[in-house]
């Protein structure tokens, strides 16, 4: 793992993955078996999830917050049920940690490579 990643994300886990990771939240976005698993790395990690909608080139975004935990404790899993859409953004993920850091992950499908089945989110 990178040593500055602050989240990891898990993308179509298999079954073995899903029960190791011991989920302690779903959040359902879409109608679909596919999951998105979010780990948090630090302990008391405040998470955001909003809904995007908009012309992303113009700037012209409306964000709607969807869920949100403002201290997620150590045992903290959220699986987002939810397809990530090609090209538009649905859904972004903001992380703060407690020293201040904040950023910002957009649930999107790279069309060209895919998407891993483990990624890191660095600061």
């Amino acid at each position: 793992m990178p040593e500055d990643a602050i989240a990891v994300i898990v993308n179509l886990p298999t079954p073995q993955q899903i029960l190791l990771l011991n989920i302690t939240e779903t959040l359902y976005l879409h109608e679909t078996e596919e999951k998105i698993i979010f780990i948090r790395w630090h302990e008391h990690t405040a998470i955001e999830i909003y809904s995007v909608k908009g012309i992303w080139d113009a700037g012209n975004l409306t964000v709607n917050k969807i869920y949100s935990n403002l201290d997620c404790r150590k045992d903290f899993t959220i699986a987002l049920q939810a397809i990530r859409p090609e090209g538009i953004l649905d859904y972004k993920i903001l992380i703060s940690l407690p020293n201040g850091l904040v950023k910002e992950y957009f649930l999107s499908y790279d069309g060209k490579n895919g998407n891993p089945n483990i990624e890191y989110v660095s600061n």
